[in-house]
């Protein structure tokens, strides 16, 4: 009789938790061969939905160099606001709506590269990729203003964003961002497994931080962040992330972000990504 109740009790365990995580699985990837492009992460107050996209034109462009800028509101500080300027950066919002400018450039898809979308957890860092692979790279870095700059080196570079939301004031989310580059060579280690029955190789490339160039900014959820090279960003850190030679010419981008908080944010395309009408 025991071992009858022990089998009864198996056979519910396996129907209440098993097949409903087959299911939700293959609930999952019908829903993101419907809509690729769509959110394919459940939601939660708990998570974070961060959505972005690279404008990228000839260098000197005059509305990503010029014009883009005169409408942005200034987040930061005045004193950080400088040390990356020192550094070839630049940080704007837009206070209400992004101009028609802005959002016919995403919209259209030219002139638009690396779409990306990444659901997190509060306060769980994810990257957001800005530029690179290039051969090689070699740039200044300042710490303060002011400071003697540091030279950097690089091979084989990857360039982009370190990006952390966690709540704010109201409804309004703080997304801290830090420079980073992968570079070199990828070199192999092993892990062991969660059973402890082997191990698991990892690839893995040589990782330079820039912490002292850490910004926060907070921002309503939707807003439109926009984070770009400085006027004069040659052999400063700012040109390295967002300007490179392609084709034969230098070409410039600008980092388009907007976050929401869990179940807030719409389920539209990425920007940049256009959907196939099914009518056509």
């Amino acid at each position: 009789m025991p071992a009858c109740r022990a089998i009864v009790i198996v056979l519910l365990a396996c129907a209440s938790g098993c097949f409903p995580l087959r299911g939700e699985r293959t609930a999952r990837q019908m829903i993101q061969s419907a809509n690729p492009f769509g959110l394919t992460t459940a939601a939660t107050r708990e998570k974070v939905v961060v959505r972005s996209v690279l404008l990228e034109r000839p260098t000197g462009d005059s509305y990503l160099g010029d014009h883009l800028w005169d409408t942005t509101m200034k987040p930061l500080p005045p004193e950080t606001a400088a040390l990356l300027a020192e550094n070839g950066l630049r940080v704007g919002t837009f206070p209400s709506n992004a101009p028609a400018e802005l959002l016919e450039r995403i919209d259209a898809g030219d002139g638009t590269v690396r779409p990306h979308e990444a659901t997190t957890n509060l306060g769980e860092a994810k990257i957001l990729p800005v530029n690179g692979p290039v051969p090689s790279a070699s740039f200044q870095s300042f710490d303060d203003i002011g400071a003697t700059p540091a030279r950097f080196e690089f091979t084989n570079a990857q360039f982009g964003f370190t990006v952390t939301a966690t709540p704010a004031d109201g409804e309004k989310l703080s997304l801290v961002f830090e420079p980073k580059v992968q570079h070199g060579d990828r070199h192999g280690w092993l892990r062991p497994t969660l059973d402890g029955t082997g191990f698991i190789r990892h690839d893995q490339k040589g990782t330079e931080r820039f912490p002292k160039l850490k910004f926060e900014v907070k921002v309503r959820q939707g807003e439109f962040l926009v984070i770009g090279p400085s006027e004069r960003p040659a052999d400063r850190l700012g040109g390295a992330w967002f300007v490179s030679d392609a084709n034969g010419g230098s070409r410039m981008r600008v980092l388009v972000v907007r976050a929401w908080r869990g179940p807030s944010a719409p389920a539209d395309p990425l920007p940049g990504r256009r959907v196939a009408d099914p009518h056509r």
